[in-house]
């Protein structure tokens, strides 16, 4: 069975900086490990810009540097969200910018466009045949249904104390790490979850998900942690 490597950086591991600091080293890590080149790439920076009123979502602090490294690395960087499946305040491009505005995700804190990659009210869509058992279909947002050059994903859920930032290759090795780091920091029978709309990170379900993008060749469930120190 493939093992991958993930690698990680929390505070303790930062010495005299800060995880801000760190990002680059995590950024060069997972790219020498995909033999990335990202000269002339458009990098979608795909980010979960929160509720309005809540404080659980990833701070753009961290966005920007991510957006900051990619752009000396050569790459056109473009934040990219889309809207909520549930009504409220995100549920079309012009609230969920609105929203993102005052949790402070916006061009000039990001150093990029942000995009509703899914249209104005949230139904630009394009579909792909999977021939699964379990799904037929899968609708992907229409903006990026043709992939950018590179992608990278951050994000903060979950109501767990601050464990670190995670960077991999493979996604379904990195999804296994973050959710035994979670499980290993929450309370005892939380789940993990930060409120009963989101799917416990200790459930079957969970588990079935990672397992089957596995057998289906998306990723490893085998993994190495690979803590980066300053």
């Amino acid at each position: 069975m493939d093992t991958a490597t993930v690698w990680m950086c929390s505070l303790s591991d930062c010495g005299q900086e800060s995880l801000l600091d760190r990002l680059p080293a995590l950024l060069d890590a997972a790219s020498a490990a995909r033999g990335a080149r990202w000269s002339g790439a458009l990098a979608a920076v795909k980010v979960a810009a929160g509720e309005l009123g809540n404080t659980t979502y990833l701070r753009p602090a961290f966005v920007r540097a991510v957006v900051d490294d990619l752009r000396r690395r050569g790459a056109t960087p473009v934040v990219v969200e889309t809207t909520t499946l549930y009504p409220g305040r995100r549920d079309t491009a012009a609230g969920y910018l609105d929203v993102a505005a005052r949790n402070g995700f916006c061009a000039e804190t990001l150093g990029a466009p942000l995009i509703i990659a899914d249209g104005l009210r949230g139904g630009w869509e394009a579909s792909f045949e999977l021939g699964l058992p379990e799904m037929e279909r899968v609708e992907v947002a229409g903006a990026l249904a043709t992939p950018p050059g590179a992608t990278a994903a951050f994000g903060r859920h979950l109501a767990v104390a601050d464990i670190g930032v995670l960077a991999a290759v493979d996604p379904v090795a990195i999804d296994v790490a973050a959710r035994d780091l979670v499980l290993a920091s929450a309370p005892a029978g939380s789940g993990g979850a930060a409120g009963p709309e989101t799917t416990p990170w200790d459930g079957e379900l969970c588990a079935d998900h990672l397992r089957r993008a596995a057998e289906l060749g998306v990723g490893a469930m085998m993994y190495r942690l690979v803590r980066l120190k300053g």
